[in-house]
């Protein structure tokens, strides 16, 4: 069965609703208890309103005196002559402006009209803050006002109903949640089962791919191994015609316009063994090392004595057949360090060294350098 991401959140919705709804109708089916009567007589009314307007009138005289107050230090320090207003005013300083400027002369100074003006008006304000701190004094103290006990809730039988709806809507409310819950988990893990399934389908092809591959690869490996063999038949089967051309008196079929007398060999110098090839021909051989760098094989008495150079009969003037001066494999990695460059081997690893064909190189000027790769075997 399929679900809809919208079916989900109707049911989502429809459970909010259930659980809300229960809720509010048990909250209207709840009798509320008696509000208590904290009504106040009248007279008490009466009294606590003239105390707040006395005390607000009483808050604004005071703010007018600071206004005036503040005015009159202005006008104090023109009358004494202070220019620095930052200079605090203090008791001295207006007992200093009421000499200059006494109350009832005609003859003051002009700056001290205003200071007078202020001070007329500071008194005025203070006598009217004077009356209305009198009229507080004068309020009668309202009398404690009684505080109704509340009665004990009564439990009716609409409570009963009421708690009992809303026990349902919640029951039906966890249901319809553990519903949505449940359906969310399975568009989850469904969702989740697809990729999963994608990527294993995904992992399952790129192997195949791999074994393809890999069944390519052998099969070159072997076509190669076999392109090998077939080459070495076919050289094996040259030199035996070869042979027997000679044997036979006839002439040896070379590009060379030189006639080659026919020579005797009792048996083929390949395959052998590389120890027993390198004791025959060691004193008339020279050991060499591979220079990685100058890709050349160069003379080497020291420890590096990976080649030995030998000259052949059979080869022209100035090619060596260069054979592996060491008799075994330690490991395959002997092969991979020294000789690959120079030599051929089907399954290097540890073991006794065959030469199957040996590696020609030509001499130059600062050692010798690879004309014709040969051909290693491995034998246990």
């Amino acid at each position: 069965m399929k679900i809809s991401k919208k079916l989900t959140l109707n049911w989502f919705i429809l459970c909010l609703v259930l659980q809300f709804g229960g809720c509010s109708l048990m909250s209207s089916n709840v009798k509320q208890p008696p509000t208590a009567n904290n009504s106040i007589p009248k007279e008490n009314d009466t009294t606590v309103d003239k105390r707040d307007e006395i005390n607000a009138n009483i808050k604004q005289i005071k703010k007018e005196i600071e206004k005036i107050e503040d005015k009159q230090e202005n006008e104090i320090r023109k009358v004494i002559n202070i220019s620095d207003k930052n200079t605090e005013i203090g008791l001295n300083a207006l007992t200093q402006a009421n000499s200059k400027c006494p109350v009832g002369k005609t003859s003051n100074p002009p700056e001290c009209k205003d200071f007078s003006t202020a001070k007329k008006e500071l008194d005025k304000k203070k006598g009217d803050l004077t009356i209305e701190e009198k009229r507080l004094e004068n309020l009668p103290i309202p009398t404690s006002i009684p505080i109704p006990t509340p009665k004990p809730k009564e439990f009716l039988p609409e409570d009963l109903g009421g708690m009992l709806l809303w026990l349902i809507s919640g029951i039906i409310g966890l249901a319809v949640l553990g519903g949505s819950g449940f359906l969310i988990y399975r568009i989850i893990s469904k969702s989740l089962r697809e990729k999963r399934r994608e990527v294993d389908g995904k992992i399952h092809n790129i192997k195949l791919n791999n074994d393809e591959l890999r069944r390519k690869v052998n099969e070159l490996t072997e076509t190669v191994r076999l392109q090998s063999s077939q080459s070495e038949q076919v050289r094996t089967s040259l030199k035996s015609l070869q042979k027997q051309i000679l044997d036979l008196g006839g002439q040896n079929v070379q590009p060379q316009a030189v006639f080659t007398p026919p020579v005797y060999q009792p048996e083929p110098k390949f395959p052998t063994a590389a120890e027993d090839y390198c004791n025959k021909s060691r004193h008339n051989a020279q050991t060499a090392t591979a220079d990685l760098f100058g890709g050349l094989l160069i003379h080497d008495d020291g420890k590096g004595n990976e080649f030995l150079i030998v000259r052949d009969g059979d080869l022209a003037d100035g090619q060596f057949y260069a054979v592996p001066n060491q008799a075994r494999f330690s490991t395959k990695g002997d092969y991979f360090s020294y000789f690959q460059n120079y030599y051929d081997c089907e399954n290097p690893s540890s073991g006794t060294i065959w030469i199957k064909s040996p590696a020609v190189v030509n001499r130059v000027e600062n050692g010798w350098t690879l004309a014709r790769k040969g051909e290693l075997e491995v034998r246990n």
